[in-house]
C-alpha cells in the first residue's frame, strides 16, 4: 500500500510537470486519508503529512524554514538537488544527518517529506 501511494504520488507529479499550464486541474489529491492529501497551490504541490514528518523529524537541524543549518545542516531554502537525490538523501543520510530505514520511514513518508522539503525553496 505505500509503495502504491509512493508511486501515485511520483506519476501524479510527473503527469503535472507533463505541459500542465494550469496546476488548478489537479487541485486535490487524496489516498482517504487526510494526512496524505496534496494540494496544488501556484503551481507548488504542498502535502499536510510531509510538513507533520518534517516537524517530526528535521525540525532540529533544518529549521522551521528549512534554513537554521544546525549541526551543518544543509540550508533547504537554497537546495536544489532533484527527487531522487532528496528521497536518497533521506534514506541514507549525510553527514550529521542521520538515515531513515524503511522500518523507520516507510517509502510514503519520503515521498511525503520530499514534496514537502520542496515547498521550502525560495525561488
Amino acid at each position: 500500500m505505500q509503495t502504491k501511494m509512493a508511486l501515485t504520488v511520483i506519476l501524479m507529479l510527473s503527469l503535472s510537470s507533463c505541459g500542465n499550464s494550469n496546476p488548478d486541474q489537479i487541485s486535490n489529491y487524496t489516498t482517504g486519508d487526510s494526512k496524505d492529501s496534496l494540494h496544488v497551490s501556484d503551481g507548488i504541490v504542498k502535502t499536510v503529512r510531509g510538513k507533520e514528518l518534517f516537524e517530526q523529524r528535521c525540525i532540529a537541524c533544518h529549521g522551521l524554514s528549512g534554513n537554521y543549518r544546525n549541526n551543518n545542516a544543509a540550508d533547504l531554502q537554497l537546495s536544489r538537488i532533484d527527487s531522487m537525490s532528496i528521497a536518497t538523501t533521506i534514506r541514507n543520510g549525510r553527514g550529521a544527518m542521520p538515515l531513515f530505514s524503511k522500518d523507520a520511514l516507510p517509502d510514503s513518508d519520503v515521498a511525503q517529506l520530499e514534496l514537502y522539503v520542496k515547498t521550502l525553496r525560495k525561488n
